[in-house]
Formats: C-alpha cells, structure tokens, sequence
C-alpha cells in the first residue's frame, strides 16, 4: 500500500493525506454522490456565496451542524434512496491539521457498531449533511 493512503472498509471512498506524499497541508476525501444531489450542492454554494473552492467548507459547516443537531443520527441516510444511483464522485480538501477527518471517521465508526452492515458509512455521512442543509437553509442563514 502506498504511504499516507488509507484504504476504506468499503470501496466507496479514500482519504488520502496529501501532506505524505506530495507535500501540502491538506486532505482529500472523495464521496460517492448522486449526479442529482452534487448539482444541487454546488447551486447551494454559489448562491451562499461560497465561491468555486467553498465547496469543503460548505459540507464541514453541514456536517457539524447535523451532528450537532442530531446526536443520536436518527436522519441519517433519509432521503438516500431518492438520491440513488451514487453515480458521481465529490472530491472535498480538508487542512490537515483540521479535526474534520477524525470526526467523520469517529462518527461513522459509530454508525458501523450500531449497523455493521452499512456501506460507505462516510459517504452516507457526508450525502446526509449535505442533504440537512438543503433542507434546513435558515439553520444555516449565520454561517
């Protein structure tokens, strides 16, 4: 395996860590996404004045107030099946020294215990916070 590259427990995702390997202070982490659900994600981020590269900081902000809001997840995944097939793929860069990553994986270790049968379990995070915030603009109105 390569050096810094972290394989998922499915085959949906990689994060990578950049800083190992080509010398930036950054993360990529890429989510399988409906064609459908990544438009309106990027309309979203436009219209919140975002900017083309506001793309990671616009999910971060929804994944934590998803979290946030819902401790025990009980939204996650609604809506999923609507957004299917996951055919497109969302690439967010995170700062390494971020606790981003570590959050989206604890969270979806959790979600693995309580359902070890899931796929993509962060991917599904992701997918669901960005579908939270869609849903839920006037939550978002101070960020």
């Amino acid at each position: 395996m390569k050096r810094g590259v972290l394989p998922a427990p499915s085959s949906d995702r990689l994060i990578e860590d950049y800083g190992a390997q080509k010398g930036r202070r950054s993360r990529r982490i890429l989510v399988r996404i409906s064609s459908s659900l990544k438009e309106r994600l990027t309309k979203a981020v436009s219209e919140d004045a975002y900017g083309p590269r506001g793309v990671s900081r616009w999910v971060r902000e929804a994944f934590i107030r998803m979290v946030c809001d819902d401790p025990n997840l009980e939204t996650l995944g609604l809506g999923d099946e609507q957004d299917s097939p996951h055919d497109d793929r969302l690439e967010l860069t995170v700062p390494r020294n971020s606790h981003f990553v570590e959050e989206l994986r604890d969270t979806a270790l959790s979600v693995r215990i309580g359902a070890p049968m899931i796929e993509g379990p962060q991917s599904l995070l992701i997918r669901s916070a960005v579908r939270y915030r869609l849903n839920n603009p006037t939550l978002f109105s101070g960020s």
